[in-house]
């Protein structure tokens, strides 16, 4: 039990924590001496070891959840903030286009009356 637990922790930590790359196959890591880990019948099942035990999964996944939920929000915030820039320069843009025509209109006028 102890053996499958460190291996879901081991997993969860090498998932990637972007949200682009949440369809990715995540394989556990290749452990070269699996006898230095006890097997699960050599151990004897406290229920309150396996209660923490679970409780320390549990931990780590709403964490990572957590995690992801944030940086993912982040992302969210990001591009509001670029798509909210990019609208006041195009506004920016265009008045000045409209002010630059307002004074070449104003400049035709003001020739014209001179020269009748």
């Amino acid at each position: 039990m102890l053996s499958a637990l460190i291996n879901f922790y081991i997993l969860l930590q090498s998932m990637s924590s972007s949200p682009s790359q949440s369809n990715e196959v995540v394989h556990a890591p290749f452990v070269e001496n699996p006898e230095l880990f006890l097997e699960d019948s050599e151990m004897e099942e406290d229920p309150e070891k396996i209660r923490q035990e679970v409780d320390i999964c549990i931990a780590v996944v709403i964490v990572h959840n957590e995690r992801r939920q944030l940086e993912w929000e982040d992302l969210q915030w990001k591009e509001g903030e670029e798509w909210r820039r990019q609208v006041e320069e195009e506004e920016w843009i265009r008045k000045e286009e409209e002010d630059l025509k307002k004074e070449k209109l104003a400049a035709t006028c003001k020739t014209q009356l001179e020269v009748s």
